[in-house]
């Protein structure tokens, strides 16, 4: 698989590229409130919308509170989505991170 670019999803600061140094935080989506996590996924989609090209396959390796909106967006702008690890327990999703990217 050929990949273009690719960004973080942070809990704390959004959509970031991989380049930009962040301080440590706590913060995740799992236990923030529903209201919060769709002002998160919205900011999020804002800040990807300029950076998605027609026709671009999105590739999401996060959890499902950090997809929950966004996944829904992605497709209803017609990009194709694709959640390899949907479903795995985190330990399998860490086993295929590793077994992908060796």
């Amino acid at each position: 698989m050929q990949v273009d670019s690719w960004y973080i999803l942070s809990a704390e600061y959004g959509l970031l590229d991989p380049d930009r140094e962040v301080r440590p935080y706590e913060k995740t989506l799992n236990n923030m409130a529903a209201a919060a996590r769709w002002r998160w996924a919205e900011q999020v989609w804002t800040d990807l919308k300029p950076i998605l090209n027609i026709g671009d396959t999105i590739v999401i390796l996060a959890g499902q509170r950090y997809r929950e909106h966004l996944e829904p967006w992605l497709k209803s702008a017609d990009y194709s989505v694709s959640v390899p690890m949907r479903g795995l327990p985190i330990g399998k999703q860490l086993a295929w991170l590793d077994d992908a990217y060796e």
